[in-house]
């Protein structure tokens, strides 16, 4: 009895599951949040680096997030709403960031 082993065939592209759109509106949030993320960590005085050190995630994540690329998570949020000496609601755009 001789025992045989298959190889395995590469996965076909069109085998993965392919991702949903984004919606469009879901797109103009992710944008107008990196927007006010950006300009609270601006009127801080910070750079991308030292907010990403502080933030303890790494400058591509944060430059992501701006770019609205990809959401921060809450707790993400909160760490930058202290770090940056603002509010939630400042910080996500739906009230007006504290004179410079």
């Amino acid at each position: 009895m001789s025992l045989q082993l298959e190889k395995c065939a590469p996965p076909d592209a069109r085998s993965r599951v392919a991702r949903k759109p984004i919606p469009e509106e879901r797109l103009v949030a992710r944008a107008a949040l990196g927007r006010a993320l950006r300009l609270a960590r601006l009127r801080r005085g910070h750079s991308q680096g030292t907010a990403a050190d502080l933030l303890g995630v790494s400058r591509p994540t944060l430059s992501a997030w701006e770019r609205g690329l990809s959401e921060p998570e809450a707790l993400d949020l909160q760490a930058m709403a202290t770090a940056y000496g603002v509010t939630l609601d400042q910080l996500c755009g739906l009230a007006s960031l504290p004179p410079a």
